[in-house]
Protein backbone atom coordinates (compact mmCIF):
# COMPACT_ATOMS: atom_id res chain seq x y z
CA UNK A 1 0.00 0.00 0.00
CA UNK A 2 1.37 3.37 -1.05
CA UNK A 3 1.37 6.23 1.48
CA UNK A 4 0.91 8.78 -1.28
CA UNK A 5 -1.63 9.40 -4.03
CA UNK A 6 -0.84 10.92 -7.41
CA UNK A 7 -3.21 13.71 -8.40
CA UNK A 8 -2.61 15.64 -11.62
CA UNK A 9 1.07 14.52 -11.49
CA UNK A 10 1.43 15.84 -7.91
CA UNK A 11 2.12 13.49 -4.98
CA UNK A 12 -0.06 14.04 -1.91
CA UNK A 13 0.33 12.17 1.37
CA UNK A 14 -2.74 10.19 2.34
CA UNK A 15 -2.04 10.77 6.04
CA UNK A 16 -2.34 14.54 5.56
CA UNK A 17 -5.85 14.16 4.14
CA UNK A 18 -6.82 11.56 6.75
CA UNK A 19 -5.70 13.92 9.49
CA UNK A 20 -8.07 16.57 8.16
CA UNK A 21 -10.89 14.04 8.06
CA UNK A 22 -10.23 12.80 11.60
CA UNK A 23 -10.39 16.41 12.81
CA UNK A 24 -13.73 16.84 10.99
CA UNK A 25 -12.16 19.35 8.56
CA UNK A 26 -13.35 17.91 5.28
CA UNK A 27 -13.66 21.33 3.62
CA UNK A 28 -10.03 22.12 4.38
CA UNK A 29 -9.01 18.71 3.01
CA UNK A 30 -10.81 19.49 -0.25
CA UNK A 31 -9.16 22.91 -0.51
CA UNK A 32 -5.74 21.42 0.26
CA UNK A 33 -5.99 18.94 -2.65
CA UNK A 34 -7.41 21.68 -4.89
CA UNK A 35 -4.48 24.04 -4.27
CA UNK A 36 -1.80 21.35 -4.07
CA UNK A 37 -2.74 19.59 -7.33
CA UNK A 38 -4.26 22.61 -9.13
CA UNK A 39 -7.59 20.91 -9.85
CA UNK A 40 -11.21 22.00 -9.33
CA UNK A 41 -13.15 21.84 -6.08
CA UNK A 42 -15.59 19.22 -7.37
CA UNK A 43 -12.76 16.85 -8.32
CA UNK A 44 -10.97 17.45 -5.01
CA UNK A 45 -14.17 16.52 -3.14
CA UNK A 46 -14.41 13.27 -5.14
CA UNK A 47 -10.89 12.30 -4.03
CA UNK A 48 -11.64 13.12 -0.37
CA UNK A 49 -14.80 10.98 -0.58
CA UNK A 50 -12.71 8.06 -1.89
CA UNK A 51 -10.44 8.38 1.15
CA UNK A 52 -13.43 8.54 3.52
CA UNK A 53 -14.97 5.45 1.90
CA UNK A 54 -11.67 3.56 2.18
CA UNK A 55 -11.42 3.07 -1.59
CA UNK A 56 -8.37 5.23 -2.25
CA UNK A 57 -5.82 2.37 -2.00
CA UNK A 58 -7.29 0.82 -5.14
CA UNK A 59 -5.77 3.71 -7.10
CA UNK A 60 -2.16 3.28 -5.93
CA UNK A 61 0.24 4.09 -8.75
CA UNK A 62 -2.43 5.79 -10.87
CA UNK A 63 -2.77 9.49 -11.60
CA UNK A 64 -6.01 10.13 -9.76
CA UNK A 65 -7.53 13.10 -11.55
CA UNK A 66 -11.29 12.75 -12.18
CA UNK A 67 -11.22 15.77 -14.47
CA UNK A 68 -9.28 13.78 -17.07
CA UNK A 69 -12.35 11.66 -17.74
CA UNK A 70 -14.42 14.73 -18.61
CA UNK A 71 -11.80 16.59 -20.60
CA UNK A 72 -12.85 17.50 -24.10
CA UNK A 73 -9.60 19.18 -24.95
CA UNK A 74 -7.33 16.10 -24.91
CA UNK A 75 -7.15 13.22 -27.34
CA UNK A 76 -5.34 9.91 -27.18
CA UNK A 77 -3.57 8.30 -30.12
CA UNK A 78 -3.05 4.55 -29.76
CA UNK A 79 0.18 3.49 -31.46
CA UNK A 80 0.03 0.10 -33.14
CA UNK A 81 3.56 -1.27 -33.72
CA UNK A 82 2.54 -3.35 -36.72
CA UNK A 83 0.89 -0.49 -38.61
CA UNK A 84 3.47 2.29 -38.61
CA UNK A 85 2.56 3.46 -42.12
CA UNK A 86 -1.08 3.63 -41.16
CA UNK A 87 -0.16 5.71 -38.12
CA UNK A 88 1.83 8.18 -40.26
CA UNK A 89 -1.14 8.54 -42.63
CA UNK A 90 -3.48 9.17 -39.73
CA UNK A 91 -1.13 11.75 -38.26
CA UNK A 92 -0.82 13.48 -41.63
CA UNK A 93 -4.62 13.64 -41.99
CA UNK A 94 -4.88 14.99 -38.45
CA UNK A 95 -2.26 17.64 -39.25
CA UNK A 96 -4.15 18.82 -42.36
CA UNK A 97 -7.41 18.94 -40.39
CA UNK A 98 -5.82 21.04 -37.65
CA UNK A 99 -4.14 23.29 -40.22
CA UNK A 100 -7.41 23.75 -42.10
CA UNK A 101 -9.23 24.64 -38.90
CA UNK A 102 -6.51 27.14 -38.01
CA UNK A 103 -6.67 28.82 -41.44
CA UNK A 104 -10.45 29.02 -41.14
CA UNK A 105 -10.16 30.72 -37.75
CA UNK A 106 -7.51 33.09 -39.05
CA UNK A 107 -8.98 34.13 -42.38
CA UNK A 108 -12.72 33.73 -41.86
CA UNK A 109 -13.41 34.26 -38.17
CA UNK A 110 -10.41 36.47 -37.51
CA UNK A 111 -9.53 34.57 -34.35
CA UNK A 112 -5.75 34.77 -34.70
CA UNK A 113 -4.55 36.05 -31.39
CA UNK A 114 -4.79 33.14 -29.01
CA UNK A 115 -1.32 31.66 -28.37
CA UNK A 116 -2.91 28.39 -27.35
CA UNK A 117 -3.91 27.59 -30.94
CA UNK A 118 -0.45 28.32 -32.29
CA UNK A 119 1.18 26.14 -29.65
CA UNK A 120 -1.26 23.28 -30.26
CA UNK A 121 -0.74 23.45 -34.02
CA UNK A 122 3.04 23.33 -33.70
CA UNK A 123 2.98 20.45 -31.18
CA UNK A 124 0.56 18.42 -33.33
CA UNK A 125 2.39 18.56 -36.64
CA UNK A 126 5.89 19.54 -35.51
CA UNK A 127 7.06 15.95 -35.05
CA UNK A 128 6.93 15.18 -38.77
CA UNK A 129 6.30 18.33 -40.84
CA UNK A 130 8.60 21.02 -39.44
CA UNK A 131 11.95 21.09 -41.22
CA UNK A 132 15.07 23.03 -40.32
CA UNK A 133 14.02 25.69 -42.85
CA UNK A 134 10.76 26.16 -40.94
CA UNK A 135 12.71 26.67 -37.71
CA UNK A 136 14.81 29.36 -39.41
CA UNK A 137 11.67 31.18 -40.53
CA UNK A 138 10.35 31.20 -36.96
CA UNK A 139 13.69 32.53 -35.73
CA UNK A 140 13.55 35.31 -38.36
CA UNK A 141 10.10 36.32 -37.16
CA UNK A 142 11.30 36.52 -33.57
CA UNK A 143 14.37 38.53 -34.54
CA UNK A 144 12.25 41.01 -36.52
CA UNK A 145 10.31 41.96 -33.38
CA UNK A 146 11.72 44.93 -31.42
CA UNK A 147 14.13 43.37 -28.91
CA UNK A 148 13.24 46.03 -26.32
CA UNK A 149 9.70 44.70 -26.25
CA UNK A 150 10.56 41.07 -25.55
CA UNK A 151 11.82 39.77 -22.23
CA UNK A 152 12.91 36.15 -21.94
CA UNK A 153 11.49 34.12 -19.06
CA UNK A 154 14.21 32.53 -16.94
CA UNK A 155 13.98 28.75 -16.84
CA UNK A 156 15.53 28.74 -13.37
CA UNK A 157 12.54 30.65 -11.98
CA UNK A 158 9.50 28.60 -12.98
CA UNK A 159 6.09 30.19 -12.58
CA UNK A 160 3.87 28.86 -9.80
CA UNK A 161 0.22 29.31 -8.90
CA UNK A 162 -0.57 31.59 -5.96
CA UNK A 163 -1.41 29.90 -2.65
CA UNK A 164 -3.86 30.97 0.08
CA UNK A 165 -1.94 30.60 3.36
CA UNK A 166 -4.58 32.06 5.68
CA UNK A 167 -5.91 28.74 6.95
CA UNK A 168 -2.46 27.47 7.79
CA UNK A 169 -1.29 30.73 9.34
CA UNK A 170 -4.30 30.59 11.65
CA UNK A 171 -3.53 27.00 12.60
CA UNK A 172 0.11 27.87 13.31
CA UNK A 173 -0.83 30.86 15.49
CA UNK A 174 -3.16 28.64 17.49
CA UNK A 175 -0.34 26.18 18.01
CA UNK A 176 -2.23 23.41 16.22
CA UNK A 177 -0.35 20.67 14.43
CA UNK A 178 0.15 21.39 10.73
CA UNK A 179 0.98 18.65 8.16
CA UNK A 180 4.59 18.61 6.98
CA UNK A 181 3.61 19.06 3.34
CA UNK A 182 1.76 22.25 4.21
CA UNK A 183 4.81 23.69 5.93
CA UNK A 184 6.92 22.98 2.84
CA UNK A 185 4.37 24.75 0.61
CA UNK A 186 4.25 27.66 3.04
CA UNK A 187 8.03 28.10 3.02
CA UNK A 188 8.19 27.74 -0.77
CA UNK A 189 5.55 30.43 -1.19
CA UNK A 190 7.27 32.81 1.23
CA UNK A 191 10.55 32.39 -0.68
CA UNK A 192 9.02 33.59 -3.95
CA UNK A 193 10.38 36.95 -5.08
CA UNK A 194 7.60 39.42 -5.89
CA UNK A 195 9.79 42.52 -5.51
CA UNK A 196 10.10 43.13 -9.25
CA UNK A 197 6.37 43.01 -9.97
CA UNK A 198 4.76 46.25 -11.14
CA UNK A 199 1.04 46.87 -10.81
CA UNK A 200 -0.43 47.42 -14.27
CA UNK A 201 -1.99 50.73 -15.29
CA UNK A 202 -3.70 49.14 -18.29
CA UNK A 203 -5.70 46.03 -17.42
CA UNK A 204 -9.10 44.42 -18.20
CA UNK A 205 -12.29 45.32 -16.39
CA UNK A 206 -14.35 42.50 -14.86
CA UNK A 207 -16.50 42.46 -18.00
CA UNK A 208 -13.50 42.42 -20.35
CA UNK A 209 -11.84 39.63 -18.35
CA UNK A 210 -15.01 37.53 -18.55
CA UNK A 211 -15.31 38.18 -22.30
CA UNK A 212 -11.70 37.05 -22.83
CA UNK A 213 -12.30 33.86 -20.82
CA UNK A 214 -15.57 33.07 -22.60
CA UNK A 215 -13.98 33.73 -26.02
CA UNK A 216 -11.20 31.28 -25.17
CA UNK A 217 -13.25 28.42 -23.67
CA UNK A 218 -16.53 29.18 -25.45
CA UNK A 219 -19.38 26.78 -24.56
CA UNK A 220 -17.46 25.04 -21.75
CA UNK A 221 -17.33 28.14 -19.56
CA UNK A 222 -20.61 29.67 -20.79
CA UNK A 223 -22.41 26.55 -19.58
CA UNK A 224 -20.49 26.57 -16.30
CA UNK A 225 -21.29 30.22 -15.51
CA UNK A 226 -24.93 29.75 -16.45
CA UNK A 227 -25.26 26.60 -14.33
CA UNK A 228 -23.92 28.37 -11.24
CA UNK A 229 -25.43 31.79 -12.11
CA UNK A 230 -21.94 33.22 -11.70
CA UNK A 231 -19.86 36.01 -13.18
CA UNK A 232 -16.10 36.63 -13.38
CA UNK A 233 -14.21 39.28 -11.40
CA UNK A 234 -10.53 40.14 -11.85
CA UNK A 235 -8.05 41.01 -9.11
CA UNK A 236 -4.85 43.07 -9.04
CA UNK A 237 -3.08 42.94 -12.42
CA UNK A 238 0.70 43.03 -12.81
CA UNK A 239 2.65 44.00 -15.92
CA UNK A 240 4.07 40.89 -17.61
CA UNK A 241 6.89 40.69 -20.18
CA UNK A 242 5.66 40.87 -23.77
CA UNK A 243 6.22 37.75 -25.84
CA UNK A 244 7.06 37.17 -29.47
CA UNK A 245 4.22 36.09 -31.74
CA UNK A 246 4.34 33.85 -34.80
CA UNK A 247 1.71 35.66 -36.87
CA UNK A 248 3.49 39.01 -37.21
CA UNK A 249 1.01 40.74 -34.91
CA UNK A 250 3.05 41.91 -31.89
CA UNK A 251 1.74 42.16 -28.37
CA UNK A 252 1.28 45.69 -27.02
CA UNK A 253 0.19 44.81 -23.49
CA UNK A 254 0.30 41.74 -21.24
CA UNK A 255 -0.74 41.47 -17.61
CA UNK A 256 -1.05 38.65 -15.08
CA UNK A 257 -3.96 38.54 -12.64
CA UNK A 258 -6.08 36.23 -10.51
CA UNK A 259 -9.76 35.80 -11.33
CA UNK A 260 -12.67 34.30 -9.40
CA UNK A 261 -16.24 33.35 -10.16
CA UNK A 262 -18.86 34.98 -7.95
CA UNK A 263 -22.46 34.02 -7.27
CA UNK A 264 -24.96 36.42 -5.65
CA UNK A 265 -25.95 33.87 -3.01
CA UNK A 266 -22.78 31.83 -2.49
CA UNK A 267 -20.24 34.62 -2.97
CA UNK A 268 -16.71 33.68 -4.03
CA UNK A 269 -16.62 30.30 -5.81
CA UNK A 270 -13.03 30.39 -7.04
CA UNK A 271 -12.66 28.53 -10.33
CA UNK A 272 -15.78 26.37 -9.69
CA UNK A 273 -14.21 23.53 -11.69
CA UNK A 274 -12.11 22.88 -14.77
CA UNK A 275 -11.53 24.16 -17.38
CA UNK A 276 -11.78 27.48 -15.51
CA UNK A 277 -8.62 28.45 -13.58
CA UNK A 278 -7.88 31.20 -11.04
CA UNK A 279 -4.91 32.90 -12.73
CA UNK A 280 -4.27 33.98 -16.33
CA UNK A 281 -2.41 36.39 -18.56
CA UNK A 282 -4.49 38.91 -20.49
CA UNK A 283 -2.96 40.17 -23.75
CA UNK A 284 -3.67 42.96 -26.28
CA UNK A 285 -2.32 42.95 -29.84
CA UNK A 286 -1.33 45.72 -32.21
CA UNK A 287 -4.03 44.80 -34.75
CA UNK A 288 -6.77 44.88 -32.11
CA UNK A 289 -5.62 47.30 -29.38
CA UNK A 290 -8.99 47.56 -27.63
CA UNK A 291 -9.60 43.85 -26.99
CA UNK A 292 -8.07 41.64 -24.29
CA UNK A 293 -7.29 38.00 -25.11
CA UNK A 294 -6.61 35.10 -22.74
CA UNK A 295 -3.28 33.26 -22.35
CA UNK A 296 -1.60 30.97 -19.82
CA UNK A 297 -0.12 32.90 -16.92
CA UNK A 298 3.57 33.65 -17.45
CA UNK A 299 4.78 34.80 -14.03
CA UNK A 300 4.25 34.14 -10.33
CA UNK A 301 2.16 36.71 -8.48
CA UNK A 302 1.01 36.94 -4.84
CA UNK A 303 -2.31 35.47 -3.75
CA UNK A 304 -4.93 38.20 -4.18
CA UNK A 305 -6.36 38.65 -0.69
CA UNK A 306 -8.57 41.57 -1.77
CA UNK A 307 -10.27 39.63 -4.55
CA UNK A 308 -10.52 36.58 -2.29
CA UNK A 309 -11.30 38.32 1.01
CA UNK A 310 -14.02 35.69 1.40
CA UNK A 311 -12.21 32.32 0.93
CA UNK A 312 -13.65 30.01 -1.71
Amino acid sequence: MNNKILVNKVEIEKDVIRQFIIQNRKVEAVKYICEKANIGLASSKTIVDLIIDGKIDAYDGQDLNPEKENSTRKSTIIIEPKSRNKLIIRLAILAFVVLGAFLFLKNVVGFVHIPYHLTTLKQTIGSFSFSNDDDEVVEDIVQDVDSDMIVEVAETNPVQSPIDLRIWEHQIKKGDEVPEGVLEDRESYKNRDFSKLIKASDFPTDKEAQQAIVQFYKADVVKLLQEYQAHIEIGVAYDAPLRATQDGDPEIARVTAMVSAFNAKRGNMGNIQRPLDVIYDFVKYESDPFTWYLADFSQSIPYDLKLNKDPW
